[in-house]
């Protein structure tokens, strides 16, 4: 397991990114350059201690263990899937992950996107009959 934080403060889209703050590498503009620039670090088991010790002396910031880091599932994110679910009339037990409850509504939604388009292939010969029935009254 590891994470990302930020070594160096600069400023992003959505404004300043403090120093020793735990980013989400989807959020940051630039991030892979913010990395490679070591504005950004990657935090592992490995090289907690190093980082730890690194924070708390240089910054004087106490970064948060392996385990205590913020999940990625935000309280909006949880909302949105919850209503989706309940959009698609999905009977999911309670006891899924927030991983596993994204998979099931995306196999869903294939589901459903599958369905329609074979009713639309179904509907579109009916439509251009129709579309030629009308075009031959009217020639008439």
């Amino acid at each position: 397991m590891s994470y990302f934080i930020c070594r160096r403060a600069f400023r992003d889209a959505e404004g300043p990114v403090p120093v020793g703050s735990v980013v989400d590498p989807t959020g940051i503009k630039r991030f892979r350059f913010r990395l490679q620039e070591k504005h950004i670090v990657e935090v592992t088991e490995q090289n907690f201690e190093q980082y730890a010790t690194l924070f708390e002396q240089r910054y004087g910031v106490t970064i948060p263990k392996l385990d205590e880091v913020p999940s990625k599932e935000s309280d909006e994110e949880k909302e949105l899937l919850a209503k989706r679910v309940e959009e698609l009339g999905l009977d999911l037990p309670e006891d899924l992950t927030f991983e596993q409850v994204q998979a099931a509504v995306a196999e869903a939604e294939e589901k459903d996107k599958a369905e329609a388009e074979e009713k639309a292939k179904e509907a579109t010969p009916v439509a251009k009959d129709t579309a030629k029935a009308k075009v031959t009254e009217n020639n008439k």
